[in-house]
Protein backbone atom coordinates (compact mmCIF):
# COMPACT_ATOMS: atom_id res chain seq x y z
CA UNK A 1 0.00 0.00 0.00
CA UNK A 2 1.42 3.50 -0.93
CA UNK A 3 0.17 7.39 -0.25
CA UNK A 4 0.13 9.55 -2.99
CA UNK A 5 -1.40 13.37 -3.68
CA UNK A 6 -1.39 15.14 -6.50
CA UNK A 7 -2.58 18.88 -7.10
CA UNK A 8 -3.67 19.94 -10.28
CA UNK A 9 -4.62 24.34 -11.12
CA UNK A 10 -5.90 25.43 -13.88
CA UNK A 11 -6.85 28.96 -14.61
CA UNK A 12 -10.01 30.11 -16.75
CA UNK A 13 -7.86 32.38 -18.98
CA UNK A 14 -4.61 32.17 -20.72
CA UNK A 15 -3.88 35.98 -21.11
CA UNK A 16 -4.91 39.18 -19.35
CA UNK A 17 -5.48 42.33 -21.22
CA UNK A 18 -5.84 44.91 -18.13
CA UNK A 19 -5.46 45.91 -14.40
CA UNK A 20 -8.82 44.48 -13.09
CA UNK A 21 -9.45 41.71 -15.22
CA UNK A 22 -10.56 39.06 -13.24
CA UNK A 23 -9.22 35.33 -13.60
CA UNK A 24 -10.74 32.60 -11.54
CA UNK A 25 -8.34 29.37 -10.58
CA UNK A 26 -9.36 25.84 -9.73
CA UNK A 27 -7.40 23.77 -7.64
CA UNK A 28 -8.14 20.02 -7.17
CA UNK A 29 -6.47 17.34 -4.86
CA UNK A 30 -6.54 14.12 -5.77
CA UNK A 31 -5.83 11.24 -3.79
CA UNK A 32 -3.44 9.04 -6.37
CA UNK A 33 -2.07 6.52 -3.72
CA UNK A 34 -3.43 2.80 -2.53
CA UNK A 35 -4.34 4.16 0.58
CA UNK A 36 -6.75 6.62 2.67
CA UNK A 37 -5.26 10.11 3.76
CA UNK A 38 -5.99 11.93 6.46
CA UNK A 39 -5.57 15.69 7.10
CA UNK A 40 -5.84 16.86 3.59
CA UNK A 41 -5.02 20.35 3.39
CA UNK A 42 -5.17 22.68 -0.03
CA UNK A 43 -3.90 26.37 -0.12
CA UNK A 44 -4.15 29.05 -2.77
CA UNK A 45 -2.47 32.10 -1.32
CA UNK A 46 -2.95 34.20 -3.86
CA UNK A 47 -6.84 33.73 -4.04
CA UNK A 48 -7.32 32.86 -0.16
CA UNK A 49 -8.25 29.85 -0.26
CA UNK A 50 -7.01 27.68 2.60
CA UNK A 51 -9.36 24.84 2.89
CA UNK A 52 -8.81 21.67 5.46
CA UNK A 53 -10.31 18.83 3.25
CA UNK A 54 -10.13 16.14 5.88
CA UNK A 55 -10.27 12.54 4.14
CA UNK A 56 -9.91 11.52 0.87
CA UNK A 57 -10.41 7.96 0.17
CA UNK A 58 -8.35 6.15 -3.02
CA UNK A 59 -9.34 7.62 -5.86
CA UNK A 60 -11.27 10.71 -4.98
CA UNK A 61 -10.92 14.26 -5.29
CA UNK A 62 -11.82 17.98 -4.10
CA UNK A 63 -11.90 20.77 -6.81
CA UNK A 64 -12.10 24.18 -4.79
CA UNK A 65 -11.66 27.71 -7.10
CA UNK A 66 -10.64 31.34 -6.43
CA UNK A 67 -10.70 34.42 -8.24
CA UNK A 68 -7.72 36.66 -8.22
CA UNK A 69 -8.16 40.45 -9.83
CA UNK A 70 -4.94 41.65 -11.84
CA UNK A 71 -3.38 44.54 -9.69
CA UNK A 72 -1.26 47.51 -11.81
CA UNK A 73 2.30 45.05 -10.93
CA UNK A 74 0.86 42.34 -12.54
CA UNK A 75 0.61 44.15 -15.56
CA UNK A 76 3.75 45.61 -15.59
CA UNK A 77 5.26 42.34 -14.72
CA UNK A 78 3.80 40.81 -17.95
CA UNK A 79 2.16 37.77 -15.81
CA UNK A 80 0.13 36.51 -12.82
CA UNK A 81 2.24 33.43 -11.60
CA UNK A 82 -0.22 31.69 -8.58
CA UNK A 83 1.24 28.20 -6.66
CA UNK A 84 -1.21 26.52 -4.97
CA UNK A 85 0.05 23.60 -2.32
CA UNK A 86 -1.49 20.57 -0.90
CA UNK A 87 -0.72 18.17 2.21
CA UNK A 88 -2.23 15.24 3.65
CA UNK A 89 -0.54 12.44 6.43
CA UNK A 90 -0.88 8.67 5.16
CA UNK A 91 -1.94 6.25 7.58
CA UNK A 92 2.01 5.45 8.78
CA UNK A 93 1.87 9.40 10.21
CA UNK A 94 4.22 10.27 6.86
CA UNK A 95 3.77 13.56 5.66
CA UNK A 96 2.89 14.23 2.02
CA UNK A 97 3.05 17.77 -0.26
CA UNK A 98 2.74 18.70 -3.45
CA UNK A 99 2.02 21.64 -5.27
CA UNK A 100 1.13 22.91 -8.95
CA UNK A 101 1.90 26.64 -10.85
CA UNK A 102 -0.07 28.95 -13.42
CA UNK A 103 1.06 31.36 -15.22
CA UNK A 104 -1.41 33.97 -17.31
CA UNK A 105 0.52 36.37 -19.10
CA UNK A 106 -0.45 39.67 -20.44
CA UNK A 107 -1.91 40.44 -23.55
CA UNK A 108 1.23 41.59 -25.76
CA UNK A 109 -0.43 45.23 -26.81
CA UNK A 110 2.62 46.93 -27.02
CA UNK A 111 1.28 49.32 -24.66
CA UNK A 112 2.96 47.91 -21.07
CA UNK A 113 5.38 50.37 -19.19
CA UNK A 114 9.21 49.89 -19.95
CA UNK A 115 11.98 51.24 -22.34
CA UNK A 116 12.42 49.38 -25.13
CA UNK A 117 15.68 50.29 -27.61
CA UNK A 118 13.94 49.04 -30.59
CA UNK A 119 10.32 51.09 -29.63
CA UNK A 120 12.88 54.20 -29.14
CA UNK A 121 14.59 53.68 -32.35
CA UNK A 122 11.04 53.37 -34.59
CA UNK A 123 10.51 56.95 -32.66
CA UNK A 124 13.55 58.27 -33.68
CA UNK A 125 13.55 56.80 -37.83
CA UNK A 126 9.76 58.62 -38.00
CA UNK A 127 11.25 61.67 -36.39
CA UNK A 128 13.99 61.66 -39.19
CA UNK A 129 11.67 60.92 -41.64
CA UNK A 130 9.49 63.61 -41.08
CA UNK A 131 12.38 66.22 -40.85
CA UNK A 132 13.23 65.47 -44.15
CA UNK A 133 9.85 65.49 -45.81
CA UNK A 134 9.42 68.95 -44.51
CA UNK A 135 12.85 69.58 -45.67
CA UNK A 136 11.83 68.53 -49.59
CA UNK A 137 8.75 70.28 -49.21
CA UNK A 138 10.14 73.57 -48.74
CA UNK A 139 12.81 73.08 -51.39
CA UNK A 140 10.38 71.65 -53.36
CA UNK A 141 7.81 74.61 -52.69
CA UNK A 142 10.52 77.05 -53.57
CA UNK A 143 11.22 76.22 -56.86
CA UNK A 144 14.37 74.08 -55.58
CA UNK A 145 15.89 77.76 -54.96
CA UNK A 146 16.82 77.70 -58.79
CA UNK A 147 15.62 81.10 -60.38
CA UNK A 148 12.83 81.24 -62.34
CA UNK A 149 13.00 81.92 -66.18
Amino acid sequence: ASAALDLVKTADVTEFTQVGDTIVYTVTVINTGSVTLSDVRVQDPLTGLDEMVGTLTVGESKEFSGEYIVTQDDYDAGSVLNVAFASATSPEGDELATDDTVTVTAADDGCRSGFNFWDTAGVFVGILSLIALVVVSIFLGTGGGLPMK
